[in-house]
């Protein structure tokens, strides 16, 4: 059952998620197959010495002729089983989550090398491995179908007691995001049309209540009169797509001049691309652009229009305050990205963000 379900289109349903996450054991055997964990044969593959060669321990010590194999290993305080790999020579063990292919298997972070995801270090130089594997594939799913934090603890049961734990690996998640959407492939092309705005994060509504971000609380409106107009800005475009569905990115930007909208522009939009645009001055010199060979057309009351990305504002508005509730502004390119991210993948977000993963993280 298990195998029908990696080999499926769709996600799996809940009481199959339910199955391959009833028990650690079961949980590590799905990670290895969807290739978030280093498989056991893999490793046998590769230590398998050439003829007339000795061999050559994976766990890192130097010299030793070890051949490595899988084991288990019990916690003394805890009682808690680890599954992993130890030499047969030099009696090495190491974690199936912190397991590294790049010549030997090590624990940890280092630069270059080949890391699990569960083992891999954040942004915020936390670890991964705090949780068990079970727990992480829990967080994972219940993220791809846009849970919230609260929700997440009550469908888990207390199995995670803390709060921080949830919202480390949304984080985590969030990462695999960003940086999917700084590796994508530039929208549009040659007849297409893209359609870029900019507007201010901060949704102040009428009589001075809403959400708002922490570092940048809005003035009230009767006090407003004569004061600058400061961030958090999100420089935003979308393009339709021929089968009618869009496509819409946003980057949280701290400057709107031409020099800071130019760089994303040339990165995000293709060549030979027809851009539709208001009248502000950073956008006048876009068909001047060498190389690039950008249509640039300005708003009138008939096409063309910005009108598709100005009414996609509002939504995006609301939900990225909403789930930034108490949140800081350095973490708004964090959720603009998990935005794109769950739009464009709606169908099979959870198959899609285990692909994602073993994309950004190889083991082999």
């Amino acid at each position: 059952m298990l195998h029908q379900t990696l080999t499926r289109a769709s996600d799996p349903s809940m009481h199959e998620f339910c199955f391959f996450t009833s028990s650690e054991d079961v949980a590590t055997d799905y990670a290895k197959q969807v290739g978030l964990l280093l498989n056991i044969q893999q490793v046998l593959d590769q230590q398998h010495p050439d003829k007339g060669q000795t061999g050559k321990c994976l766990l890192g010590t130097v010299g030793c002729p070890g051949i490595v194999l899988p084991a288990r290993k019990t916690a003394s305080k805890r009682g808690k089983i680890y599954e992993g790999f130890r030499c047969s020579r030099c009696k090495r063990f190491r974690s199936v989550k912190n397991a590294v292919v790049e010549g030997e298997i090590r624990g940890g972070h280092q630069a270059g090398d080949k890391i699990s995801f569960f083992a891999t270090i954040a942004a915020d130089s936390r670890s991964h491995t705090k949780i068990s594997i079970k727990h992480g594939l829990c967080v994972m799913y219940l993220w791809a179908k846009d849970l919230s934090v609260m929700q997440m603890k009550k469908m888990m049961c207390g199995l995670v007691t803390q709060q921080r734990t949830f919202m480390d690996w949304r984080n985590y998640l969030r990462e695999v995001c960003q940086r999917s959407l700084n590796e994508a492939a530039p929208m549009g092309g040659p007849g297409r049309i893209v359609q870029i705005d900019e507007s201010l994060i901060r949704a102040r509504q009428k009589p001075n209540k809403g959400r708002v971000l922490p570092d940048n609380p809005a003035p009230l409106a009767q006090q407003n009169y004569g004061n600058c107009v400061v961030g958090p800005w999100v420089f935003g475009m979308v393009l339709k797509r021929p089968d009618g569905t869009q496509e819409m990115r946003m980057f949280h930007v701290l400057r709107r001049n031409e020099r800071t909208l130019r760089a994303i522009i040339q990165r995000h939009i293709a060549p030979g691309t027809e851009i539709w645009t208001d009248e502000w001055a950073a956008y006048q010199n876009i068909q001047k652009w060498r190389r690039f060979e950008y249509i640039h057309k300005t708003v009138n009351h008939q096409p063309p229009n910005t009108q598709r990305i100005e009414s996609t504002w509002g939504h995006v508005k609301s939900h990225i305050l909403r789930h930034m509730q108490g949140k800081r502004i350095k973490m708004l390119p964090g959720y603009l990205a998990e935005y794109w991210w769950k739009k464009e993948h709606q169908k099979t977000p959870f198959n899609d963000i285990i692909a994602e993963i073993t994309a950004q993280f190889p083991l082999l």
